[in-house]
């Protein structure tokens, strides 16, 4: 659960904001911005999680290179998700940046947790397995 949940909520969050934005709906924009909360704090866990679990893997080859690669993308992916979280106070605080850089931040989560996942899942099924 703590590796779905993040892809899910973030995923989620990304969707959920694009058509509360386009559609002008305040009430999927509230939905979007509390799955993106939850999503946010669970990448945090899945982050260090998944660090804990590096630490003792032994890939060779080429699952070497894609371990760092997830591990990478991973950790961006939490960064970006600190730096939405922040932004989404700054905005709640009245600050100009904060909605601008909010949203920026679950549109770019949108496209790296994607490639993340793939990269994780990669790891676990061959880096062929969609193909």
């Amino acid at each position: 659960m703590a590796v779905h949940l993040p892809i899910a909520f973030l995923t989620l969050a990304a969707f959920a904001e694009l058509a509360g934005w386009v559609l002008k709906r305040d009430d999927w924009l509230r939905f979007a911005r509390a799955v993106f909360v939850f999503g946010a704090f669970s990448s945090f866990a899945a982050a260090g999680l998944g660090w804990l679990a590096a630490s003792g893997a032994d890939y060779s080859g080429d699952l070497g290179q894609y371990l760092e690669w997830h591990r990478g993308w991973g950790t961006s992916v939490s960064i970006t998700a600190l730096l939405g979280l922040l932004s989404l106070w700054g905005s709640r605080s009245g600050l100009v940046w904060g909605q601008p850089l909010y949203r920026l931040s679950v549109f770019v989560l949108g496209i790296i947790v994607p490639i993340t996942a793939h990269l994780g899942g990669s790891l676990i099924y061959g880096p062929n397995y969609l193909f």
